[in-house]
């Protein structure tokens, strides 16, 4: 499609903000654009366009519409007959015509050569809430997925717990490291406690609407197999608020709540909120320590003190860290901790007991220095000595600089010339579609993806990405949650965080060992940034030694 536009018009589409910046960076990694010459090489220029679009690009009207100006006639009435719709029909009635014809849109794709991510499937709506009912001769149900029976460890998370769990009011953490299965281990108390007598009402508040689904369908994964009556299944994120149906008279019901909006709902109307809450029985936080940010804390407290409900806190984080916590922390959940424990109480080592039965890879840290120093203005210094994390205007301007792209690229090269299939987490949107488009550029199999991306169409992604035939996955803030493909070879960190929540998150996407369909080892490559007044950042890299192998 793009190759026939002009050089004007690819070098505009591309951007100048965006050729300023590859004028800098290809030459660095590609010896023949080192005269300049690739701004003038056409199908280079097509490749850098397509790449640095998202994959709902030509489901939008204008972008089809525009892209067909520069097509000659004759390849033009050649693809109105490979559609079987007169020649004489205008640029904007074709576009109408393959956004409304799922196979024609194909066709289209096909005739381009387009890269088959531009399909942007779009998934059927999810209702907010739906009956789960146990199977039965008068009511079967298809089930799509094995069961996943607790491995011996969880189980023997789930036996200390489960005291703890079945007194009124309490309140505890269950800590597993990243890989372990601390949300399978975690629905299996949901699942006991749904089984139980009485009426029982269920919230799982999560951060993400990743993170929300992920637990929706986890929970299934589980309930389909052994609950033993009709539960309500809750929605309660984004759009989902406002299509809450009373579920008030429900016997069983599990709700799934983003935090923000939970927040939402409280700060405009605390009656509704109470409402909605009043008959809680137990509420899980996945990842307790975002429990005592201001906000959510107010969430997470107004439950538990108008219900006096079970409250029970999911962490992937090293134990240590809660320990050290605030105070807010220690006394939400009553300094009640269940940790995943090495059976082997010589070594008592939990991360050595998880590689020795390959649930856990040999995680390997490799740091990329590069020559730049990072100033940080006077209110981002603020901001992270009062704990929040690094702004978004602050990691786009890391994101900018050339010579972290490079040494970051180079490093990256090296690896997919070895084979290694590789996710990167960037700094900033733009800069995973910068980074994509350049490995692109350089003949490697790369892919962006965004939040705009559905979860079919991002499973399809993922999909081509294990099948091999894309060989690194870049994105900013997707795939660090409600993700799963195990077999990873390397980790790239290219921004960094304060948070101890999203670092684990991140380097978890590589720790899978090969017993659960994932690496023997994964390397985590990670950008070092030195930034002027506080140094180079090594605190995290600290605080998980225990899961680096030397």
């Amino acid at each position: 499609m793009w190759q026939y536009w002009s050089l004007r018009e690819l070098q505009e589409e591309i951007g100048y903000d965006n050729l300023e910046f590859l004028e800098v960076v290809i030459p660095e990694l590609d010896e023949s654009s080192r005269d300049g010459g690739f701004l003038s090489a056409k199908q280079k220029l097509v490749s850098l366009v397509s790449s640095l679009k998202d994959h709902d690009y030509f489901r939008k009207k204008r972008n089809l519409v525009s892209s067909f100006y520069g097509v000659p006639p004759n390849i033009r009435s050649r693809f109105c007959a490979e559609l079987g719709v007169v020649d004489a029909i205008t640029d904007d009635e074709l576009a109408n015509y393959l956004l409304a014809d799922k196979e024609a849109y194909l066709k289209f794709l096909d005739f381009f050569e387009l890269d088959s991510r531009f399909l942007a499937q779009e998934d059927a709506p999810r209702k907010p809430c739906f009956d789960s009912f146990p199977a039965s001769k008068d009511m079967p149900k298809v089930i799509t997925k094995p069961f996943k029976k607790l491995k011996f460890y969880q189980s023997d998370c789930i036996t200390r717990l489960q005291p703890i769990l079945n007194t009124p009011s309490s309140r505890a953490i269950l800590q597993m490291p990243t890989g372990s299965g601390k949300t399978r281990t975690a629905m299996e108390a949901i699942v006991d406690h749904l089984n139980s007598e009485g009426k029982k009402q269920v919230v799982w508040l999560a951060n993400t609407r990743e993170l929300c689904e992920q637990a929706i369908q986890c929970f299934l994964e589980v309930w389909d197999y052994v609950g033993t009556c009709n539960v309500r299944v809750n929605r309660i994120w984004g759009d989902y608020i406002s299509q809450i149906e009373d579920f008030s008279g429900a016997e069983k019901s599990f709700s799934v709540v983003s935090l923000q909006g939970a927040w939402s709902i409280l700060s405009k109307d605390e009656n509704r909120f109470d409402y909605i809450f009043e008959q809680t029985s137990l509420t899980v936080v996945d990842e307790a320590h975002i429990a005592v940010a201001k906000t959510y804390a107010s969430v997470v407290k107004r439950i538990n003190h108008r219900t006096n409900c079970i409250l029970l806190g999911l962490t992937a984080t090293p134990g240590r860290t809660i320990e050290s916590e605030v105070t807010e922390l220690s006394e939400l959940f009553f300094q009640q901790i269940v940790s995943l424990q090495d059976p082997n109480s010589t070594r008592n080592d939990t991360i050595a007991f998880l590689r020795s039965i390959g649930v856990m890879s040999k995680a390997i840290h490799y740091p990329i220095i590069y020559d730049s120093v990072q100033k940080i203005s006077s209110g981002e210094s603020k901001g992270l000595k009062e704990g929040k994390d690094f702004s978004e205007s602050f990691l786009k301007k890391l994101g900018d600089d050339p010579n972290r792209v490079v040494a970051l690229v180079k490093k990256v090269v090296n690896l997919l010339d070895q084979g290694a299939k590789i996710i990167l987490f960037a700094p900033s949107v733009n800069n995973s579609f910068l980074v994509s488009a350049i490995l692109t550029f350089l003949g490697y199999k790369s892919v962006h993806i965004s939040a705009k991306v559905s979860p079919s169409s991002r499973d399809s992604l993922i999909g081509k990405f294990v099948r091999g035939e894309y060989q690194i996955l870049c994105n900013y803030g997707v795939l660090s949650t409600g993700f799963d493909a195990p077999s990873v070879d390397v980790v790239c960190i290219a921004r960094p965080t304060k948070s101890a929540v999203l670092y684990s998150q991140m380097i978890g996407r590589g720790l899978r060992g090969k017993s659960v369909g994932g690496t023997e080892e994964c390397l985590i490559l990670e950008v070092v940034d030195n930034f002027v007044g506080h140094g180079v950042q090594s605190d995290l890299y600290k605080l998980f030694d225990d899961y680096w192998c030397q």
